[in-house]
């Protein structure tokens, strides 16, 4: 028996505003990127990844409310990969990550961005206790609910 394994863990910041929609059953959908370093060494510039990240339900509704551009977080959950034909005929594929978790980390006063502080009484994480995750792919279609 092979053992798998599926699991992203990262640290970073939002690369642009949240886009939070709904599918045709009312359920809510966030899509946003994220960016991260790695260090590579002394004198070495650093590793940076962008990915694109998408989470369902009340974190949805949560990201999509109080995180924008440049806000720092923590996103735990799996890689998924979609594949679509664009309206032009071609195919298309993106490696998307499904967030489970969603952690909104603190920034320092200094480093607020453009937008202002968070409002009071925002919830510093969207948990799979909060949202729900196990339930943003429904088993008998494999598929995200979008």
């Amino acid at each position: 028996m092979s053992a798998n394994v599926n699991e992203v863990r990262i640290i970073g910041r939002l690369t642009r505003d949240p886009q939070l929609s709904y599918t045709a059953t009312g359920v809510p959908v966030a899509r946003f990127g994220v960016a991260t370093n790695r260090y590579t060494g002394a004198g070495k510039p650093d590793d940076v990844f962008f990915g694109e990240a998408v989470c369902f339900y009340k974190a949805a509704e949560s990201v999509g409310r109080y995180l924008h551009k440049g806000s720092p977080v923590y996103v735990a959950g799996y890689l998924k990969n979609e594949r679509w034909t664009a309206d032009n005929g071609v195919e298309k594929s993106a490696t998307r990550i499904v967030a489970e978790t969603v952690q909104f980390l603190s920034q320092s006063p200094s480093s607020q961005s453009p937008h202002g502080s968070e409002p009071a009484g925002a919830p510093e994480d969207a948990t799979p206790a909060d949202a729900a995750p196990a339930e943003a792919a429904p088993a008998d279609e494999g598929k995200m609910p979008f």
